[in-house]
């Protein structure tokens, strides 16, 4: 056969592969929908490795083998892209059906409104308030349904005030979002990169983009937000000013971005909750987070952490905070896997209240998986 001749059958070859990755597709729709009705998580690793060994055990030529476990992986990965979203679309019908206000911190253009944007919709109505503090006093008030705050970033850890106030104003978790964040270096109009002496961002962007900064001797100033940060440096008129924020905030506030991606890693997330005044036990939940304090003796944290082990629950955060009236004691935050109505849970929750000072639930909600990781 000459090279058109091969390349036709490699058509035909393609052809086939679109029609059944059509089906498969159908099906793992399908299959997204029973686990929603049946709280069964979507992945599933013996599941998928299942699956790619039977695929490499009836290969003709085993030479393939490595190439058929990456094409496979790619497969289930698409699959379960596809499944959270469906999951996750499920879970938004469910808040959104409650309505209400919506606040998020800082001004328009943040992330934090982004991220309320893209969660709730863009027909949602959702207000800027100035701080954390300012979202958790709206939602604890009743003036707001819904708050969305950022809690954590793959780079640079936790946001700390977040969890404190979250636990001052007694607020509780009903959801998460996991966003990709791509900051931007921006300036004025007329600026050049060249001209940047001192950039304006929130703690975070700028611990984010340090390497870069540092290697453009540029001088990291702290804001409020990094949506304030840009507003900022418009009110300023000053050509030395610039911003770490988003390309939304750029437009937003009529600024030119001088560069893209600052960030010293392009694997950026940072973790939205969803908080309003009471938890939700929905069936669709599959994440619980708690608050616990133990006694300041040996071993203590671990009976607690052991709970979890012998119940086979996976714990996916934990973290410290001081107790301000306690100096050197802490209040621990615990987020773990399991949906509402796991029976696994009430034998946790009753051993934390007999054996801990204190225990909180924080939240019950239903994960979000990083949809471009």
């Amino acid at each position: 056969m000459n090279l058109d001749e091969l390349r036709a059958k490699i058509d035909e070859v393609d052809k086939a592969l679109l029609e059944n990755f059509e089906q498969r597709m159908g099906y793992v729709k399908d299959i997204a929908d029973f686990k929603i009705q049946n709280r069964i998580p979507i992945y599933s690793g013996p599941r998928e490795k299942e699956i790619i060994d039977m695929a490499i055990s009836r290969l003709k030529n085993k030479d393939l083998g490595g190439y058929t476990r990456e094409y496979f992986t790619s497969l289930m990965n698409i699959s379960k892209e596809l499944q959270t979203k469906i999951s996750g679309e499920e879970n938004l019908k469910l808040l959104k059906m409650q309505g209400g206000r919506i606040v998020y911190p800082g001004v328009e253009g943040s992330f934090s409104g982004q991220a309320a944007a893209e969660f709730f919709g863009e027909d949602a109505v959702a207000e800027s308030v100035a701080s954390f503090k300012d979202v958790c006093m709206e939602v604890a008030g009743g003036k707001a349904r819904f708050g969305v705050l950022p809690i954590e970033n793959s780079i640079t850890g936790s946001v700390l005030e977040v969890i404190d106030r979250i636990e001052e104003f007694d607020c509780h978790v009903v959801g998460e979002y996991r966003m990709r964040i791509k900051h931007c270096l921006m300036g004025l109009p007329d600026a050049e990169l060249r001209d940047i002496k001192t950039v304006f961002s929130h703690p975070q962007g700028l611990t984010q983009c340090r390497d870069y900064l540092m290697e453009n001797k540029m001088t990291p100033k702290e804001a409020e937000n990094t949506a304030t940060a840009a507003k900022q440096v418009k009110e300023s008129n000053n050509k030395s000013f610039g911003a770490i924020a988003s390309e939304t905030a750029a437009k937003l506030y009529g600024l030119r971005i001088l560069d893209y991606r600052v960030q010293r890693n392009d694997n950026n997330f940072t973790r939205f909750v969803i908080i309003a005044k009471e938890y939700d036990k929905d069936v669709h939940n599959d994440k619980i987070s708690i608050s616990f304090v133990v006694a300041n003796q040996p071993g203590a944290l671990y009976h607690v952490l052991s709970l979890f082990d012998k119940l086979k629950l996976n714990i996916v955060h934990l973290e410290s905070r001081p107790i301000p009236e306690k100096p050197w004691e802490y209040k621990f935050y615990l987020d773990f896997l399991a949906a509402s109505d796991d029976e696994r849970i009430n034998k946790v929750f009753g051993q934390l209240q007999l054996g801990c000072g204190q225990f909180r639930i924080i939240g019950m909600y239903k994960s979000h998986e990083d949809a471009e990781a």
